[in-house]
């Protein structure tokens, strides 16, 4: 595994795309060393040569004539090692695939006599070897190309070698910050806000309103209903307020300080006034009108034009008929003719 510390960035002088000869530390950061790198260890390494060029890779220290081998990974010189020229800076970062969660496999081999060569995939800088239990050092193995690992010293016949590869977990819908910002800027907060789209709920999926969802508002696959189920009125305000079908006719139709008037087939009908209603067509009444029964004390016929009458309260229909036949209804009723 490659080490990972802090702050640690220096320069170098080295030129071409060979192992590099560390300089000093840059203002502010520490060396390799002094930032804890050891010799042998294997570290993750960014170099930016001038303000185009750059390397990422990993590459093991060497503490004498404090030098990096370069193993890259990715580059501006489409991952191969880019040309140095001789101003460069290199520092110490982890990459994606570091600070991922990880996963590994152990192979185990059985050495035969003096062996050095071991078949395996991994990916370089992210392996693991150890010698009869024993980790070994970067220095003390070469893993750079991704299919072998080669001992430093042959092993003993029988040697246990065990290599172990990590590898980053894959994890689904990850996003940036800038994406994440992009998402969310498309959400309703839940302080409130502006929707530019529709809100659809399914049958019988309610849209409640109120603590005790008192004021329910749904449709239940045959009807829709706006519903209040609390201990309130259910209030419906405005200063013009319509009730009209489908194809948008009226059936009732509220105006404020004037008439509240009723439709029949979006003609008007019945309409109050600060006075009483007025009716536009026929009013036909099947009870009583002030406690008078319509059908019984006023006949079908009350007589002939021109007949003006004066009706005593107490008159009823044989009186009514008497008067259309030029009777006098008991002195109850009078009439004149033209």
């Amino acid at each position: 595994m490659v080490v990972l510390v802090n702050r640690a960035k220096m320069t170098t002088a080295t030129t071409g795309t060979g192992t590099i000869t560390l300089g000093s530390a840059i203002a502010s950061y520490q060396s390799f060393a002094g930032a804890g790198v050891s010799d042998g260890d294997s570290v993750r390494y960014v170099i930016e040569d001038g303000t185009t060029d750059w390397e990422i890779g990993a590459g093991t220290y060497t503490a004498s004539g404090t030098t990096l081998t370069r193993n890259p990974s990715e580059s501006s010189g489409g991952g191969g090692a880019i040309n140095l020229s001789g101003s460069a800076t290199i520092f110490v970062s982890a990459i994606a695939a570091d600070i991922q969660p990880t996963i590994f496999q152990t192979t185990v081999f059985t050495a035969t006599a003096n062996q050095t060569t071991f078949t395996v995939g991994y990916t370089v800088g992210l392996v693991e070897v150890f010698l009869n239990g024993a980790k070994l050092s970067a220095s003390d193995f070469t893993a750079t190309n991704g299919t072998t690992i080669v001992l430093g010293a042959g092993a003993l016949v029988g040697d246990t070698v065990d290599i172990v590869v990590y590898g980053p977990v894959s994890v689904a819908n990850t996003y940036t910050q800038a994406e994440m910002n992009t998402l969310l800027a498309a959400k309703l907060a839940l302080a409130g806000g502006t929707m530019t789209g529709n809100v659809a709920h399914g049958d019988n999926v309610k849209a409640t309103f109120g603590a005790g969802s008192d004021l329910q508002i749904y449709h239940d696959g045959s009807s829709s209903y706006i519903k209040e189920v609390g201990a309130g009125d259910l209030i419906l305000m405005g200063d013009s307020v319509n009730i009209r079908n489908a194809a948008f006719d009226y059936a009732l139709k509220y105006d404020t300080n004037a008439a509240v008037t009723l439709y029949y087939d979006n003609a008007a009908k019945i309409a109050t006034s600060s006075t009483g209603i007025s009716v536009t067509g026929n009013l036909a009444v099947t009870g009583t009108v002030d406690g008078r029964d319509i059908a019984t004390n006023i006949p079908a016929s009350l007589g002939t034009a021109g007949q003006v009458l004066s009706v005593n309260a107490g008159a009823n229909a044989a009186g009514w008929a008497d008067v259309a036949s030029g009777g006098t209804s008991n002195g109850f009723v009078y009439f004149m003719r033209g």
